[in-house]
This record gives structure tokens, C-alpha cells and sequence, in this order.
């Protein structure tokens, strides 16, 4: 019996060492597989400026060639950017306009690929005037630039809210469903003259704190919020209610302001 237990007992371990072996072997062809992956310094640049790519490689054969490769087209066809000399490194790539790209490091040998990246999106945000949004406008005008006095200015406007709640109630302006855009700046002026008059505008989100701007008589304010790419709200008020007049623009990486 004893014989028994001391035999089962070996092979047990011989078992569990075979396995461990195993284990260990399919580790180590693992880790010796060619790699490569990289990350952008900044995902979202302003359009026209460079991106800054970090990359790393690792057990390329000889003679491998590490590409940086960029989406192009409609077709959505890989094209080389930038050819990286080092197995790691930080390069900068060429800049892009306005857009949403699709990034990856791709290595080859001769006219075999030896392996891929995951891909990653680079955001290239550019300015886009405030009535490129008048489609989803709800304000009373929004359109081509007008003009109107100021106190003792000439302030050119695209969106006029007419006769807005009064504060603390809101009149939409603009409403998204969704949006391309990180940021929105708007200047806002209202021409009533009555003392101790203010205009109001707010961004509400889903996902993010309400954001303010105030401005009163004879005076153009300047309001910049932030924005999550959610449902946004562009929103205004008035203490007495007279028309509210706007321009500006926000950073998108769609000139619609729309995914």
C-alpha cells in the first residue's frame, strides 16, 4: 500500500512539474515574439500642429523596418507617415488638418508585415464659427453677420436670442445631440440700456457641471466653456428682455461640430 501512495505521489509531481515546464516554455516563446505599440504624447492637438508619438518594439528580426502608418480616404486605406529609425523612440509625426485620424506602427520584413500595433485616434480640433450651428439653432436669428451698437461700439453678431426668460429662467440657443467639440467661447451683449441690466449664458450638459457667463449694459462679454462631447444646451437670459446678441466659436474636429 505504501508502495502504491509513493508511486502515485511521484507521478503526481512529475505531473504538476510537467505542467510547470510547460507553463513556463509557453512563457517564454511569448515573450519572445515580436511587439509593437505606441501612444500619442497628446491625442487631441490643434489642427496643423505636429503629434508627438512614442513607440517601442521589441525581438524584431533582422532587417525589419518599423513604419508609422496613417488611415487615408474614404476607403480608409494605411499609407507610411513616417519611417522610425530607433526599436523605441518619440518621434514627431507630419501635422494634419481638422479631423479624426487612425494611427498604427506596422514593421515588415522584405514583403512580409512581422506585426501590427493597435491602432489609436489622433483629434486634430480647428475653429468653426458659431453659426455653423444654426441648423440646430433655436434662437431668433442665426445666419450670416449683422451688426449692432454696443454702447460705443459696432459688434458684429451671427445668432440673436429675441426677448429671452427672464433671468433665473433660460431660452435655448443651440442644442446638440452630440458634438466634435471640446470647448465653446462665445461673446454676448445685449444693447437694452436700462441700469442694472444683465444678459446671462450657460452650457449644460449630461455628464458636466452647468457653466456660467454674465455681462451687463453697454458692455460685450466674453463667456468660453468646456464641453464633454455629449447633449450640450447653449442657453441665455436677460433681467429685462431684450434681445441677446452672439458670436464666437468652438474647437471641433468636424467643421459641423457633429461625430
Amino acid at each position: 500500500m505504501r508502495k502504491q501512495l509513493a508511486f502515485i505521489t511521484a507521478a503526481a509531481s512529475l505531473a504538476v512539474l510537467a505542467c510547470l515546464s510547460a507553463t513556463a516554455a509557453q512563457a517564454a516563446v511569448s515573450s519572445s515574439h515580436p511587439s509593437a505599440s505606441f501612444h500619442f504624447k497628446d491625442a487631441s492637438v490643434t489642427d496643423k500642429t505636429k503629434p508627438t508619438v512614442i513607440y517601442s518594439t521589441k525581438n524584431l528580426p533582422a532587417k525589419s523596418v518599423i513604419y508609422l502608418q496613417r488611415q487615408f480616404g474614404t476607403a480608409h486605406v494605411w499609407e507610411n507617415v513616417e519611417k522610425l529609425k530607433a526599436a523605441a523612440g518619440t518621434v514627431t509625426a507630419p501635422a494634419d488638418e481638422m479631423g479624426k485620424y487612425e494611427y498604427r506602427v506596422r514593421v515588415t520584413q522584405g514583403s512580409k508585415v512581422v506585426v501590427t500595433s493597435t491602432t489609436h485616434p489622433l483629434y486634430s480640433y480647428g475653429s468653426v464659427v458659431l453659426n455653423a450651428f444654426c441648423n440646430e439653432s433655436e434662437a431668433g436669428y442665426c445666419g450670416s453677420p449683422q451688426t449692432v451698437q454696443i454702447g460705443q461700439t459696432i459688434f458684429t453678431y451671427s445668432v440673436e436670442s429675441y426677448e429671452p426668460n427672464s433671468y433665473p429662467n433660460y431660452t435655448d440657443v443651440l442644442e446638440l445631440n452630440s458634438t466634435s467639440c471640446n470647448s465653446i467661447t462665445v461673446r454676448f451683449a445685449t444693447n437694452d440700456t436700462t441700469s442694472g441690466d444683465f444678459a446671462y449664458e450657460e452650457v449644460i450638459q449630461a455628464r458636466s457641471d452647468a457653466q456660467y457667463g454674465k455681462v451687463g449694459v453697454d458692455a460685450i462679454g466674453t463667456f468660453h466653456a468646456s464641453l464633454d462631447g455629449g447633449p450640450f444646451y447653449l442657453e441665455d437670459s436677460e433681467t429685462v428682455g431684450d434681445s441677446i446678441f452672439m458670436n464666437g466659436s468652438a474647437s471641433c474636429y468636424t467643421p459641423s461640430g457633429l461625430p
